[in-house]
């Protein structure tokens, strides 16, 4: 996972209570000597990560840091590795998309440990996330809602991705949809996910949710003009050389396909067209 030397979470900058600053302080100072011992750094990043928990807060060098560690002592006989911290940390991950978190922890967890059914579990969920299979995502969080519970903030946390992902796709989208799409039990629980977001029912007579525009969902359209970089003179200069390479090919006995045919007509009468317009503007 990427280092990170603020903290973080998945909404917006978090202010630590006055131990978990001072526990996120002591982990750092701890990884300059004592990265690869576990003696002294299982502990204080377990804490630490159960803070993160409990404070919504999130540290990606620290959970990488007990990672290795946990990568380093697979055996069951060193009691190194702690499920429980494992998944948290997981989840934790996934609360970071579109960052990369997640795909780089699980390259981290032990390889015995990622055919595990609980494993295997969290990154379907995390598939599922990534694949836009919104429906399907929480359908698994439903069925795996023991394990969540452990991250506050996790569903929150999906559900902002899941907003920007769908805010990047629709320009409107059904009330209903949107609502299914969220997890939510109706459109009637909507306000509460849209209002931290900034984004307003508009047209709520009619079910729709209009999105703020943005470059993916608005994309500004273009034209070819003559004063554009690529000049009238350019395509005719194009269109002629395909028309020599259709000469040359018939003379060698080469078909040209109707494909080609076609492209190079669609062409010419393009070009009669930005002609016309050319000399009229």
């Amino acid at each position: 996972m990427a280092s990170s030397n603020a903290v973080t979470s998945t909404a917006a900058t978090t202010v630590l209570s006055k131990q978990a600053e001072q526990l996120r302080s002591k982990c750092h100072t701890l990884l300059l000597t004592e990265r690869y011992n576990p003696a002294a750094m299982a502990q204080p990043l377990e804490e630490a990560l159960n803070s993160q928990c409990a404070e919504q807060w999130y540290d990606a060098e620290l959970n990488s840091a007990l990672l290795k560690l946990y990568q380093m002592y697979p055996s069951e006989q060193e009691k190194v590795v702690k499920t429980d911290c494992l998944v948290k940390i997981l989840l934790k991950a996934i609360m970071q998309l579109p960052e990369s978190d997640f795909s780089l922890a699980m390259m981290m967890v032990p390889e015995q440990l990622q055919n595990s059914e609980l494993i295997k579990s969290i990154a379907l969920m995390a598939e599922k996330l990534q694949m836009a299979s919104f429906p399907e995502f929480w359908d698994l969080v439903k069925v795996n809602n023991d394990i969540i519970q452990k991250v506050p903030g996790f569903a929150n946390a999906c559900r902002r991705y899941i907003l920007r992902v769908v805010g990047m796709t629709f320009r409107e989208i059904s009330q209903a949809t949107l609502a299914k799409y969220l997890g939510l039990g109706s459109a009637r629980d909507l306000g509460g996910a849209l209002a931290p977001e900034g984004q307003a029912f508009l047209n709520e007579n009619e079910g729709i949710v209009v999105l703020p525009p943005n470059p993916d969902n608005h994309p500004k359209s273009t034209r070819m003009a003559a004063a554009q970089d690529i000049r009238l003179e350019q395509v005719a200069d194009l269109i002629s050389s395909l028309e020599v390479g259709k000469q040359l090919s018939k003379k060698q006995g080469q078909v040209i396909s109707v494909t080609g045919r076609e492209g190079i007509a669609k062409m010419k009468k393009e070009l009669a067209q930005l002609q016309v317009s050319s000399s009229s503007s």
